[in-house]
């Protein structure tokens, strides 16, 4: 069989390539510029690559729009496109052309006042590309989330802050919430990490085989024998990926290790804390996953009440020194003379070595922390909300304390002290801006008695906790092994 090659054609081609895979390249920058329509209210953002991106320096116009912002239906259109390729500024993917995300009216606000780059990292869910050198679209990671919505013919995908998720196959739409996003995402990481772990050890065993052969001058059977143990490790994996084991294979193990424990506990006692961390880190991740969402949704107090209550270890993040939970709802005083007006605190809790008592009341993630308009430049006021929380705080110490006597008889079990009563509100989630942060810094550091902290703040130290139990063992070996620092280029 004879092919016939143009040399020319060839070298365009080589040289197209070296420049497109060229580090140096891609941190050249393209050019942004914006249209606004004010009599429709649509603001089209263009990008232009740099010239770098053309293959053989082609002439011609290769700007392209590549965002819509539409302000009165609250809608930012985003379509997706890769810069760096033979064909630069291409569509990204074969079948879907157009990303919608709803907007909310405060993002909306910071859009007309701040900064475009500031405005896509706050909008953007983490699994998208926001640089414009790259290209916008889903990270390299997420594209079998693209591959899988064109398997079904969908060409416009929307994601959205309230509606429920939703597929229209006869018209090629799908609408998904931005919680239901996040949970495929997450599926999406913790899979890849699996993955990961079982290629690092595949390679391991696959190069110490190679390494035993090469020793005993076997060199017939490396293949073969590495064939083999690639064949068993992915078998053996089967059970880790998601719907591997079935439920019988799930009780078979639970059995095993509860008939056995304490012979594991003497013979593998490391295996055996191995197993009770990951089982531990995996309970974390699950709560961290479903306060995440929790934010991303609307939500009342009483479901923070719930989760908070069944997780009380959250509310020692709070404090610097272990606590333990007395009781939830916990009538505080206040009671007149007919029998009503007693005050509720959420949670009272108490230093679990000295026995002094601390009042945690929550709100929602959704309360107002500060007032919209500036008292002066740059200084922003508490939110009525704020004030009068803290107030209430306040006023369920006052009650306590005057009526502790009362309050804890019968309680010798549970001694309590209130020579320096506590006080905590959990409210808001975060504010927007650095003046508003430094503002309610301000505010927050001065509130003597009572200590304010937001959702978002207890969710950053549930992170940082997994984070550091997570610095361990061989995951950290392969995760440093694994260099992903061009997860997100286009190729």
């Amino acid at each position: 069989m004879a092919y016939l090659v143009d040399k020319n054609k060839c070298y365009i081609m080589i040289n197209s390539l070296e420049k497109i895979y060229s580090f140096e390249a891609r941190d050249i920058p393209g050019e942004i510029s914006k249209v606004t329509s004010e009599s429709l209210g649509i603001d089209q953002i263009f990008f232009t690559p740099p010239k770098e991106a053309i293959q053989n320096d082609l002439e011609g116009d290769w700007k392209r729009s590549v965002i819509t912002i539409d302000k009165r239906n609250n809608i930012l259109k985003l379509y997706p496109y890769q810069v760096w390729g033979i064909e630069p500024m291409k569509n990204r993917y074969l079948k879907l052309r157009v990303i919608n995300f709803e907007l909310k009216e405060t993002q909306l606000a910071d859009y007309e006042s701040g900064d475009l780059d500031d405005f896509l990292d706050e909008v953007l869910p983490n699994s998208f590309l926001k640089n414009y050198n790259f290209g916008l679209g889903f990270k390299k990671n997420y594209r079998s989330i693209v591959k899988s919505l064109e398997d079904f013919e969908i060409n416009e995908l929307t994601i959205v802050y309230s509606e429920k998720t939703a597929f229209d196959i006869s018209k090629h739409t799908v609408i998904i919430n931005r919680v239901d996003l996040s949970e495929i995402c997450n599926g999406i990481d913790s899979l890849t990490k699996r993955v990961q772990r079982l290629s690092y050890n595949l390679k391991c065993e696959s190069v110490g085989s190679w390494i035993v052969q090469a020793i005993n001058g076997e060199h017939k059977s490396t293949y073969q024998n590495m064939s083999k143990e690639i064949t068993k490790q992915i078998g053996s994996a089967r059970k880790f990926l998601f719907d591997g084991a079935n439920k019988r294979e799930q009780k078979d193990a639970m059995d095993v290790i509860r008939r056995n424990g304490s012979k594991i506990a003497r013979e593998q006692p490391l295996e055996l804390y191995k197993l009770r961390n990951e089982i531990e880190l995996v309970s974390l991740k699950q709560l961290i996953d479903n306060y995440a969402n929790m934010l991303n949704v609307n939500t009342t107090e009483a479901q923070w009440q719930k989760l908070f209550e069944q997780n009380p270890f959250i509310l020692n993040m709070i404090f610097g020194v272990p606590i333990m939970l007395v009781q939830g709802q916990a009538t505080v005083g206040g009671r007149n003379f007919r029998g009503k007006g007693d005050k509720i605190t959420d949670f009272l809790v108490k230093n679990a070595i000295g026995g002094n008592a601390a009042l945690i009341e929550i709100k929602t993630p959704s309360m107002e922390l500060l007032k919209k308009n500036t008292y002066r430049s740059g200084v922003f006021g508490p939110s009525d909300k704020l004030t009068s929380s803290v107030n209430q705080v306040l006023d369920q110490m006052y009650h306590f304390q005057k009526n502790i006597l009362n309050l804890s008889s019968g309680m010798t079990a549970q001694l309590i002290e209130t020579y320096h009563v506590t006080g905590v509100l959990i409210a808001g989630n975060a504010v927007n801006t650095a003046e508003e942060q430094k503002s309610f810094d301000l505010y927050r550091g001065n509130s003597k008695n009572v200590q304010i902290i937001t959702f978002k703040e207890l969710l950053e130290k549930l992170k940082y906790l997994y984070d550091f139990l997570n610095q361990d063992g061989a995951e950290s070996v392969e995760e440093n092994m694994h260099d992903s620092s061009d997860d997100d280029l286009p190729f």
